[in-house]
């Protein structure tokens, strides 16, 4: 049970003693996945950050067995200089998707609430959709907010998430403010891309 959104984007700390981490580019990424992990539909205005796709990887020291191979790819309308998403408009919420994708098991950096689930088939591979109404604004006003939004009008927003395994692999696309249509063809071009 979760009473809404609670989010940690902390890594696991793995102990270099024990574990090596490795930078993965898109050809290291291609031969672990066995596919590249392409988007083929990108819903009109989002964009991936500029620069190569890579991963950080870990290993144990003693197996050479990897241990965590969590890799993602953001597609969003806009960024900070940091790279993480931005928003462009008036509600703080970036619009945009990230896919996440895992042999291990993907590990959430976050527990949501479900307002709706549904398991669907996507010629052969079946696709779990859920749904969720989170609220954004008003920011309190004694409190800094973002780009000055302390006056932002009271809202929700959709999220929908989507999970499947395709040859091995374990999927996740995380959309918010997104149509559910468009969560669809994402989902759709990655199966038959």
């Amino acid at each position: 049970e979760s009473a809404g959104f609670v989010s940690d984007t902390t890594r696991i700390y793995r102990d270099p003693d024990l574990y090596e981490e490795e930078i993965w580019g898109q050809k290291e990424i291609k031969d672990y996945y066995g596919r590249e992990l392409n988007v083929p539909y990108i819903p009109d205005g989002l964009t991936e950050r500029e620069g190569p796709v890579t991963a950080v990887v870990y290993r144990d020291k003693a197996t050479g067995e990897v241990m965590e191979d969590q890799v993602s790819r953001g597609f969003w309308v806009d960024f900070w200089e940091d790279g993480s998403p931005k928003s462009k408009d008036g509600i703080v919420i970036p619009e945009g998707f990230t896919m996440t994708v895992s042999k291990l098991g993907i590990l959430p950096c976050g527990l949501l609430p479900v307002d709706e689930e549904r398991s669907t088939d996507f010629g052969g591979v079946p696709v779990m959709l859920c749904h969720c109404s989170l609220p954004y604004g008003p920011f309190d006003p004694t409190q800094k907010a973002p780009d000055g939004l302390s006056n932002m009008p009271a809202g929700y927003y959709d999220f929908y998430t989507a999970s499947f395994t395709l040859d091995g692999v374990e999927y996740e696309i995380a959309a918010q403010r997104l149509e559910l249509g468009e969560v669809v063809q994402i989902v759709a071009s990655i199966i038959h891309g």
